[in-house]
């Protein structure tokens, strides 16, 4: 808490230093369990960052990545609208930056293809994921989320049609 006020005040309040010295905090209340904690300062780095993306457009990376780690901590908070609506940012926040199709979308469109379907939206949910694997190249982690999430949504949709 210290070095974040020696860089609040040497490098300022938006600076690349100081959110990722209160993102690192925020990492640290989560893994602590302290949630509250966790999302107060998730949530202030967004805000942060929100205010210079603007006119620093380099920075939405960075934005969208707080929002990733801000719906991830209200997830665990069991804030699933909340997490909801920092994804969906995430995803266009990421679309704005490099379109649709470019496989720096799949972390943010993954995680809210999760939500979708745990929310209950199969359609939605299905819709994300088949965007999310039509991006070029995306492999790893995010393929088999984005392929679990498919199935699921796939099945929910066929579950729903036979009680229909």
């Amino acid at each position: 808490e210290r070095a974040l006020r020696i860089f609040e005040k040497t490098a300022g309040r938006t600076h690349r230093t100081t959110t990722t010295c209160i993102a690192s905090l925020a990492e640290v209340s989560r893994e602590n369990g302290k949630l509250a904690r966790a999302t107060e300062l998730h949530l202030d780095v967004v805000t942060r960052l929100r205010d210079v993306v603007t006119e620093e457009p380099k920075r939405t990376p960075g934005l969208a990545s707080a929002l990733l780690r801000l719906g991830e901590v209200r997830l665990m908070s069991k804030d699933v609208q909340g997490a909801h609506t920092a994804f969906e940012e995430a995803v266009w926040l990421c679309e704005v930056r490099w379109g649709e199709h470019d496989k720096r979308t799949a972390p943010a469109r993954a995680r809210l293809a999760e939500v979708l379907l745990q929310r209950g939206q199969a359609q939605a949910a299905l819709e994300q994921a088949e965007r999310g694997l039509a991006a070029l190249d995306v492999e790893g982690a995010n393929r088999e989320r984005l392929e679990k999430v498919l199935l699921l949504a796939e099945a929910a949709i066929k579950k729903a049609k036979l009680k229909a």
